[in-house]
């Protein structure tokens, strides 16, 4: 008995190593634009490692539908966060791509509005794949450095040698996200009066943050949740 048991485990010990070399922990690079929920439960569809673990401590697989970081739920906080030497000049937008339905969106309690209606922007293209344009938003302004402007530097080791900061502030709509919408930062850094990203002339903007709070658990997750399994049926069998 005690011999099987050995060979069982020594093959779950195979497969999880197999695992680990399908699923492989990858660097991410740190986006000079990022936007993220506040607080530890932040749940992102994608890889896990270096600046995502500052935000997120659940990792899922991406995929078409649901990619990025989970908006929290009306009344959460929500991170903005900036690479200040590159950006302090520029004037931070928050965006939704919701397509014209504005949910009575606010953030710091300010409301979401047209983007086009802000006087200084003209015009906007498709950002990447946020399709349901025309977008609306907020202009957070400039990275603010002062003291007790909401800003903060990050001071987490993934961003070591770096230098950026963070503003938090609550996000509160009046009605259930749908699926597929997604929040991004954007600034004009082209000084064009265009938030564009086009073949010709792009701006900087963030990753995407997803509103989908569908959580599918990992593969590596479930494979981890069937060894519990099977090692507690193991030890009562031999009990």
């Amino acid at each position: 008995m005690q011999s099987s048991l050995k060979k069982i485990f020594k093959q779950l010990l195979i497969l999880t190593a197999l695992t680990l070399i399908v699923y492989p922990m990858q660097a991410v690079a740190i986006p000079q634009l990022i936007v993220a929920p506040s607080g530890t439960d932040a749940v992102y569809y994608g890889e896990s490692d270096g600046y995502l673990d500052y935000w997120a401590d659940t990792f899922l697989p991406e995929t078409s539908e649901y990619h990025g970081f989970v908006i929290p739920e009306s009344g959460g906080y929500l991170s903005v966060a900036a690479d200040y030497d590159v950006l302090q000049n520029y004037s931070i937008y928050l965006l939704m791509d919701n397509g014209g339905t504005d949910y009575g969106a606010t953030y710091n309690n300010v409301a979401f509005q047209l983007v086009t209606t802000f006087p200084d922007i003209i015009e906007t293209t498709q950002i990447d794949g946020y399709t349901n344009r025309p977008y609306w938003g907020v202009n957070i302004g400039l990275v603010n450095t002062t003291s007790g402007s909401g800003w903060n530097k990050i001071t987490d080791s993934a961003f070591s040698g770096k230098n950026y900061y963070e503003f938090s502030a609550k996000l509160e709509y009046d009605s259930d996200l749908p699926d597929g919408l997604y929040f991004f930062a954007i600034v004009d850094d082209n000084n064009d009066k265009k938030l564009e990203d086009t073949l010709t002339s792009s701006d900087t903007f963030s990753p995407k943050t997803a509103s989908s709070q569908h959580i599918v658990p990992e593969p590596m997750t479930m494979l981890l949740l069937g060894f519990g399994l099977l090692g507690l049926g193991l030890a009562r069998r031999k009990s």
